[in-house]
């Protein structure tokens, strides 16, 4: 009886459980077959039709959706079905049935279109034949227009404000770390789609072991493009003055052992790197050459505009890629570039000194060109029983820059040079030492040598410094598996570094040490979805300068915690304090501050530091509704005992101050991106936002020195492609910061508008027509006046066939071929006038095979 009556309690636990769930099961099925669909969209609504929530039914066709008190119907989505809508009158049902009906549509040119953008378990799938456009010639086109996905100016990839770990085409690492002239160069004909990774561990012995934080980035061809070698052949020639373009491309990716990407271009007109800096540091260089009586050039200083509207080019470069697989764990890949650059810029500046009546009028040109050589070759095991990577690089340069100012009783020519060479070698290892995985060991070893020899480049100043080098790098770590899907993680790291510094007869070695030992404990919750870290770096650095050796302390405990929720949500934050504890003094010479004097400082004192960092991002992503979202906050404060000022005086003599004080800086940065699609109205959103708090007690640069400082920025962008041969996209920002020296001074205040208007005119299958228009707004500043920028753009793209194209392209500065920028103050009026780059007009044609 006792027996019976347990079977029977036994019996109504599942009925007693069902009861109380707080779910309703939702089960989607066909009509002609009944059998369940997989992957239909499930969204629950309110009374007045919000969402509060969506499901994907899973392969028997079944979804279960949270119960809330607001819940009044369903919506019930699939691709190649019809939409249904049901009323919940009554949510004591916790099951519902919906049949879907078969939707047949006969379209004039498809049946059915594929989706945007899908999830596949942790993989987001771009369609690129939803983005792309007519106008669109290289990956980097595609890639600009991916919801969550940023492309800077270098052709590096950040996916939801993050850096992309690895970029494979069709699975394979073919670029390595060059991937970026894939993202440049890469024909988007050839694209099918684009997949990110989130958090793919690409080590297939740690997969599943230890979790991977950063994304990558997968590019899969089109069908036709995987059986043969393809790639594109370009070239352009301008007018005013004779500018040209040409490039070049071969590509082959295929289930062949042998994979290659070849890349040539020579040009005139692009300037990819404007932004970077001439290596010739020109408000350095008029305090050193001394000038008559109290009057000297203030240089040429920042600059208001982009760096691309003003900087002259020209450049050539040449890689060469190939991997060879040898079996699907084992390759080899070779990367060889090389490339020329040089870059110019001219300008004219007047000064007027008013208590003295007098008038300097200066013109200054100023050049640098570099050459660099850098093969690398690479070997990769990477089975799920061993990972070995060996990496060998090097590296060979030369830089040579020109400035030449003439006027206002002087004349001057600057003409740095530097030589730099380096070799290095990465071996790297991660197995198994038991069959399980729950023990795991990884070494790696670094090895780098290499010379530099700097030349000034100025009268009675030109003794080369010359530098050695070498470094050495070796570490070990472990990983064990605890119970309740914890690990314990334990590394050593030695780093040691030698340098021989020599100037004319002075001479400096320096010998450095550093040897770090960091525990961690890694707690996993939720199925793995979060983990807690907690660990700490505890490093020993022992340095030799001469023949005095000393010893520094560095002790910093770490948090670091993650989440990934099943809605979209993303959570990182992360907080570490670092202590330097120095056991002794040591004064580090500084042999090669232009002057080529040797003066001193405390090294080591002025590591007695404590910091405190914190860092927070949460990160949103919802498919469903085409919205992608990061917020980011930072917070870092440094205590420094002792804070050194190092300026250069007229006379040309390195001066480091005796000001020792309490140092304590602190900064706030936040960031915030938002892409928001609404497919059905054709709209796509972007919202991009920038605050940085900033409090610094002194700085190396006496133009900067003490203060307080405030930033702000703000962006949105807005696209609209209703209209099937229309295409419209605005883009407004706004920048404004202050600044706040000393005492004495009020807050300076400055504020910047940029807007950016185009239109894709879709005249035809084959032709289209594109307008642009940029504007740049400056507060008319304090002593200050900055004239508005505008330039006008005009393109025609025609495609001849599926495998010529034609373009033009006319660029027009509204204004003039010259900006000026103004300064007055009691006593002195300035202006600059920097010479633009010129109007044009460029004819292009790409051909693709």
């Amino acid at each position: 009886m006792v027996k019976r009556l347990l079977l029977a309690l036994l019996c109504l636990i599942p009925y007693a459980t069902s009861a109380q769930s707080d779910k309703l099961e939702i089960i989607v099925s066909e009509a002609t077959a009944n059998a369940g669909i997989a992957s239909a969209i499930v969204t629950s609504h309110d009374h007045e039709g919000r969402q509060i929530g969506y499901q994907l039914t899973n392969n028997s066709g079944i979804a279960y959706l949270p119960i809330f008190k607001q819940l009044h119907k369903i919506k019930v989505r699939k691709m190649g079905y019809e939409d249904k809508e049901i009323v919940l009158p009554d949510l004591s049902k916790k099951v519902v049935h919906v049949v879907l009906e078969e939707k047949i549509e006969m379209l004039p040119e498809f049946v059915f279109r594929i989706p945007a953008i899908e999830r596949k378990n942790d993989t987001i799938v771009y369609n690129a034949s939803a983005f792309i456009t007519t106008q669109d010639t290289y990956l980097r086109d595609l890639l600009e227009k991916l919801p969550g996905v940023r492309i800077n100016e270098s052709g590096i990839v950040y996916y939801q404000g993050e850096p992309i770990k690895r970029f494979y085409v069709e699975g394979k690492d073919l670029l390595g770390s060059q991937y970026a002239l894939a993202t440049n160069n890469l024909s988007v004909d050839a694209i099918s789609r684009v997949e990110v990774l989130e958090r793919f561990q690409d080590v297939k012995v740690l997969q599943g072991v230890v979790p991977e934080e950063r994304s990558s980035m997968n590019i899969i061809l089109k069908e036709d493009y995987k059986v043969r070698p393809f790639g594109y052949l370009d070239g352009g020639i301008g007018y005013e003055p004779i500018l040209y373009e040409s490039r070049a491309n071969a590509t082959k990716v295929s289930k062949s052992p042998l994979q290659y990407y070849i890349y040539a271009s020579a040009d005139n007109y692009n300037t990819e790197n404007a932004d970077a800096a001439l290596n010739i540091n020109v408000s350095e260089l008029n305090s050193l050459v001394p000038q008559k009586g109290k009057l000297s050039s203030t240089g040429i200083g920042g600059k208001p505009i982009d760096a691309k509207h003003y900087i002259q080019n020209k450049s050539w470069k040449v890689s060469t890629n190939g991997l060879l697989s040898f079996s699907e764990d084992v390759q080899l890949r070779i990367n060889l570039k090389g490339y020329y650059d040089w870059m110019g810029q001219g300008e004219r500046q007047i000064e007027h000194y008013k208590e003295l009546s007098i008038n300097l009028d200066e013109q200054s040109n100023s050049h640098n060109n570099q050459i660099e050589f850098k093969p690398i070759l690479s070997y990769e095991l990477n089975s799920h029983k061993k990972h070995l990577s060996n990496k060998l690089i090097g590296d060979i340069s030369r830089s040579n820059g020109f400035r030449h100012v003439l006027g206002g009783n002087r004349e001057l020519k600057y003409m740095p040079q530097s030589d730099n060479w380096w070799i290095q070698n990465n071996l790297e290892t991660t197995f198994a030492l038991n069959k399980d995985r729950s023990l795991l060991g990884n070494f790696y070893s670094k090895l780098l040598y290499g010379e530099t020899t700097d030349r000034l480049g100025a009268d009675r100043l030109d003794d080369p410094l010359s530098q050695s080098e070498w470094q050495a790098d070796h570490g070990f770590s472990t990983y064990f598996s605890l119970p309740r899907s914890a690990r314990l993680s334990l590394s050593l790291e030695d780093h040691i570094y030698y340098r021989r510094y020599q100037v004319g007869r002075l001479n400096t070695r320096v010998t450095h040490n550093e040897l770090e030992i960091s525990p961690k404990l890694i707690l996993s919750f939720y199925q793995k979805r979060g983990s807690i870290t907690l660990g700490t770096d505890i490093r020993h650095t022992s340095q030799r300068i001469a023949q005095n050796t000393n010893n520094l302390w560095d002790f910093s405990p770490t948090l670091h915690f993650t989440y990934k929720g099943k809605t979209g949500w993303d959570y990182i934050l992360s907080s570490s304090l670092r202590s330097y504890i120095p056991l002794a003094s040591s004064y580090f010479p500084i042999a090669y501050r232009l002057s080529h004097k040797a003066e001193s400082m405390d090294y080591l004192e002025s590591y007695r530091a404590k910091q405190w960092n914190v860092y927070t991002r949460a990160n949103y992503s919802n498919l469903i509704n085409y919205f992608f979202a990061t917020l980011s906050l930072r917070y870092v404060d440094t205590r420094n005992p002792i804070v050194w000022d190092i300026s250069l005086s007229q006379d040309g003599i390195t001066t480091i101050s005796a000001l020792l004080h309490q140092g304590h800086s602190r900064s706030i940065t936040g960031e915030v991106k938002a892409d928001k699609s609404f497919t059905d109205h054709g709209i796509n959103v972007v919202f991009e936002g920038l605050i940085n708090l900033t409090s610094s007690p002194s700085s190396l640069n006496k133009s900067v020195t003490q203060g307080y400082y405030r930033n702000y920025m703000a962006e949105v962008g807005l696209s609209y492609d209703q209209i099937k041969w229309l295409t419209l996209s605005g883009k407004i920002s706004y920048k404004y910061r202050q600044a706040w020296r000393d005492l004495r001074n009020d807050w300076y205040k400055s504020s910047q508008v940029n807007g950016d208007l185009s239109a894709l005119f879709a005249l035809s299958k084959q032709f289209s027509m594109a307008w642009r228009y940029d504007w740049v707004y400056f507060t008319r500043e304090e002593n200050r006046e900055l004239q508005d920028f505008h330039l006008l753009g005009l393109s025609l793209d025609w495609k001849v066939s599926k495998k010529i194209k034609l373009m033009l392209e006319c660029n027009n500065i509204l204004n003039s071929d010259e900006y000026v920028i103004k300064n007055n103050n009691p006593i002195v009026e300035q202006t600059t006038i920097l010479q633009l780059r010129p109007r044009s007009i460029f004819l292009k044609a790409h051909w693709a095979y």
